[in-house]
């Protein structure tokens, strides 16, 4: 895919946080404690900029993705959208000017319809709702256009369909244009093709790559696939247990990984070229709770390069090479601590 041109930032993302309440300890009237999805993450998305979130499952992609779509109230951090925190948006009105602007695709094409409404209910209704249309024939022509949009025709037979009457492709490229419906500038992407037959998989990654060329639209796009990411995605942001661990554009993330969590997912995708014997790097450990979780690296317990210091201390994000963003005591650079670099929105995630 084409890389998108470094313009105007659209969502600045700074410190976010999110903490869920994980009860008491087992001690009487003990601390409560918390379980820490997502702490101090930072990023900015650029318009007409995919941007992927990596990372295996309990990584805080999706806890992010649900932030920032108003799904969940943020512990802490800041979400600048053209200047504007919406973590801190109340009310219906407020909320759904901005959900006009920032939509959502989910994971589960098959959860996220309504089984006993027809496709053209679920596209029709964000376009009456946001005001898009009048109810009559507009509102059926601006149907037919969005089915046509993302390549279900003819668009008359497909909106009296039932979502049982679709396939699981044909179900995620409905959800694609619920979300135009309403013209967003970002689109939210939650593993959208993770439930999906590999055989139709492409067809919904190239789907993203066309729209993003036609209408100019900035994804963030969750995956723990990093092959899918390095086709579609401008930059990569790879997370661990609520941590962000190194992020840098994506083909050079992928040719030259510098943090040993990255290494160790990039052995996990296919490369057919590559020579047998190739050294792996071996995990170790298991995944560590991330319940009022200790000081020290999250990836300690697992990492093959682990220190003393790495066991004890929290390791900050440091620009190792120009727009190459890592989390590791292995690079002895100055930390980003407390700022944004310049053109890149990463700060201390």
């Amino acid at each position: 895919m084409a890389v998108a041109e470094q313009s105007s930032v659209v969502m600045d993302v700074q410190g976010l946080t999110k903490h869920f309440p994980a009860g008491r300890s087992s001690l009487l009237g003990g601390e409560r404690r918390f379980v820490h999805a997502v702490d101090d993450v930072s990023f900015s998305l650029h318009r007409g900029e995919i941007l992927g979130l990596v990372g295996e499952s309990g990584s805080g992609k999706s806890t992010i993705a649900r932030v920032l779509s108003g799904l969940y109230p943020a512990t802490a951090g800041q979400a600048l959208f053209h200047g504007q925190d919406v973590l801190k948006l109340r009310g219906r009105r407020r909320m759904l000017g901005y959900r006009s602007r920032v939509q959502m695709v989910f994971q589960d094409p098959f959860g996220s319809l309504n089984p006993v409404k027809t496709v053209a209910y679920h596209i029709e209704r964000p376009l009456l709702i946001h005001h898009r249309t009048k109810r009559g024939s507009a509102t059926r022509e601006r149907l037919y256009e969005l089915l046509r949009t993302v390549g279900l025709t003819p668009p008359e037979d497909v909106a009296a369909k039932l979502p049982n009457q679709l396939s699981g492709g044909q179900r995620q490229r409905v959800s694609f244009a619920r979300a135009l419906a309403v013209n967003p500038e970002v689109i939210l992407a939650d593993e959208p093709i993770s439930m999906l037959d590999v055989s139709i998989r492409m067809g919904i990654l190239n789907l993203m790559g066309r729209l993003r060329q036609e209408q100019g639209l900035s994804y963030l796009y969750i995956t723990h696939d990093l092959a899918s990411a390095r086709y579609l995605c401008d930059r990569i942001i790879v997370l661990y247990a609520g941590h962000l661990m190194e992020s840098a554009p994506a083909e050079e993330l992928m040719r030259e990984p510098l943090h040993p969590y990255t290494r160790l997912l990039l052995t996990a995708v296919p490369k057919p070229r590559q020579r047998q014997g190739r050294v792996r790097v071996e995990a170790r450990g298991e995944i560590p709770t991330v319940v009022s979780p200790q000081p020290g690296c999250r990836f300690a317990n697992r990492c093959p390069n682990v220190m003393d210091r790495c066991r004890v201390e929290t390791p900050g994000v440091a620009e190792v090479r120009p727009r190459h963003f890592v989390r590791c005591f292995l690079y002895d650079v100055p930390s980003v601590e407390g700022r944004s670099a310049p053109g890149t929105g990463v700060g201390n995630g």
